[in-house]
């Protein structure tokens, strides 16, 4: 385990401004942002130049994705995971370069940011580029560096007429006129928007027909298949591609370092899904809200490391947590994706809960970071503050993983849109139970599947959904699922009710509901307060002037009910 103390972080990059400038003293004045020792900085270190490397895997969903088998998945993330700073890839990148770990501020997710001296910058940008793509044979990764001036890290690029005619094209100055320095959050956006830059100005590689002679490969049906996977049974070895069978036993090699430990990971969607012939397995996609926002507002390059690494501990350390108290052991799949974002591919029946804890314990793990780091101030709270925005899809086995991506991604922008509108952590979620790739964005889906309108004289518009909802309404729908099993409530009547909710109009629908709740000896037995019966399936009227509008969080509670696990804790 990596530690974040403050006084950690100055002792590591302190060594290598001091080995920069020829001067430890100035080199402390750059780490305390000194910005009344600018002029010192423009006088005496001008010819002193600062590198910072910038780099990122690029489309990392379509390389991590690119075919539907969780091996081939675990394989392609192990090799993202292999540019952390702990990583093979990353290692043999600094070595070849005369570099080591120090130089590295932040390694994770596929992304990161080096600090090292300027004549370095260029060769270990190549040397990034270079590397991955030969290590992945598919993948790429952008790197991109600026050089800076001492001066320029505590006023910004673009300040001085000198400085800004060196900006490349299409991107900003950045910089201070005042008395307080930049913050450092800056010059990362600095560096991401030439990130963006260079990822859009790439020239990307379009797959040429191959003749009909040649088999395409059985994995990713891109590239020509010349391997036969020797590991798998003779009559299943299936036809692959150099690449796939890279990722494939890249993946063999971290799951068998996971092989009877809690970690153990999923070989395919049958070992997720139990075997089930009609198996539905979930994507759970969740993401930081705000960590842009928080980035930005990061005052100091020590800020930045701390952030940044406290960030990608806690996001490793909620995974694994994850698993073993859910016992997904042996059937799930926890690709990476981004720094700031998890992934799971779980049985359909775990989805639900893993989704209402992720957001619990990600705030409980930076609350524990805090208090372990002594980090304080400022940062403290924008630690405790980082929330999670949650999408899953629930999908039949046979669907393509990378459909249900689409899905899981769509439903998380959709929780990200609430999350932003409720001012509270949202979770968004659907049930697809055909093989329809997603051709409309949810909120249609929704008003199409989801929105009654009064069919003679439009009186009155309902709404059979809630979702996106709050992680406080997510936990009291779970725990109203749970109720409903342990009081062994007959599907059939539930079914009643959303026959009701789907057919009558709103004030039938909800007058029908009460009779059958109050009558019927199964929902007595669910609760005995007739206001806690209905304020479970209750019909809510909103006021409106010519259009009385309801809505209804029924079905929402039943698409968890139809999957949800036993509730045994």
């Amino acid at each position: 385990m990596r530690t974040y103390f403050e006084a950690h972080q100055k002792e590591r990059l302190e060594p290598i401004f001091t080995h920069i400038l020829g001067d430890g003293e100035a080199a402390r004045w750059l780490l305390e942002q000194r910005i009344d020792k600018a002029p010192v900085f423009r006088d005496r270190f001008l010819t002193k130049k600062i590198g910072l490397v910038s780099f990122d895997v690029d489309r990392i969903k379509d390389f991590v994705f690119a075919t539907a088998k969780p091996l081939e998945i675990q394989g392609a993330s192990a090799m993202v995971k292999d540019m952390e700073i702990d990583g093979a890839i990353l290692k043999e990148i600094l070595s070849a370069t005369g570099l080591d770990d120090s130089n590295v501020l932040f390694a994770a997710g596929g992304s990161g940011l080096m600090l090292v001296p300027a004549e370095k910058a260029h060769m270990l940008s190549q040397e990034i580029q270079t590397r991955f793509a030969e290590k992945t044979g598919v993948g790429s990764c952008t790197a991109v560096y600026q050089v800076f001036s001492p001066h320029q890290l505590l006023t910004g690029v673009g300040v001085e007429p000198s400085c800004s005619s060196g900006l490349p094209a299409g991107i900003r100055p950045m910089g201070v006129a005042g008395s307080d320095p930049i913050y450092f959050g800056e010059i990362v956006q600095y560096l991401a928007d030439r990130l963006r830059e260079v990822k859009e100005e790439t020239l990307r590689f379009v797959h040429p027909p191959l003749p009909g002679i040649i088999h395409r490969c059985e994995s990713c049906g891109v590239e020509a298949a010349s391997y036969k996977d020797a590991v798998r049974p003779e009559e299943s070895q299936d036809r692959i591609c150099s690449f796939c069978i890279g990722k494939r036993d890249r993946g063999r090699k971290e799951r068998s370092s996971f092989k009877g430990k809690s970690l153990e990971t999923a070989q395919s969607i049958n070992e997720i899904t139990g075997g089930e012939e009609r198996g539905y397995y979930s994507i759970v996609y969740a993401d930081a809200n705000n960590m842009g926002d928080i980035l930005l507002q990061l005052r100091t390059m020590v800020d930045y490391a701390l952030f940044s690494n406290a960030v990608s501990e806690v996001l490793r350390k909620v995974t694994d947590e994850l698993v073993f108290e859910r016992q997904l052991k042996g059937s799930y799949q926890a690709p990476v994706i981004g720094g700031d974002d998890l992934l799971f591919i779980v049985p359909a029946s775990k989805a639900a809960k893993v989704a209402a804890a992720l957001g619990k314990k990600v705030k409980e793990g930076f609350a524990e970071k805090v208090r372990q780091t002594g980090i304080t101030g400022k940062l403290a709270q924008q630690l405790k503050d980082i929330g999670m925005s949650v999408g899953f899809v629930i999908v039949p086995a046979h669907f393509a993983i990378r459909y249900a991506l689409d899905y899981a991604e769509a439903l998380l922008l959709s929780a990200k849109k609430g999350t932003r509108e409720k001012a509270e952590d949202c979770i968004d979620y659907l049930v697809v139970k055909d093989a329809s790739p997603l051709n409309v964005s949810i909120e249609e889906m929704r008003i199409s599947e989801l929105q009654r309108e009064d069919p003679q004289q439009q009186l009155w518009k309902f709404e059979l959904t809630r979702k996106p909802l709050t992680l406080t309404d997510f936990e009291r729908a779970l725990e109203n699922v749970a109720q409903l099993q342990e009081k062994r409530v007959p599907r059939s009547q539930l079914y009643q009710i959303e026959t009701l909710l789907r057919n009558e109009s709103p004030k039938v629908a909800s007058l029908l509901a009460r009779c059958q709740l109050i009558r019927v000896d199964a929902w007595r037995r669910f609760g005995e307060d007739p206001q806690k019966l209905m304020s479970t399936f209750d019909i809510l009227g909103k006021p409106a002037a010519k259009v009385e509008n309801y809505e209804s969080g029924f079905l929402d509670l039943m698409e968890l009910y139809e999957f949800a696990e036993e509730s045994n804790g």
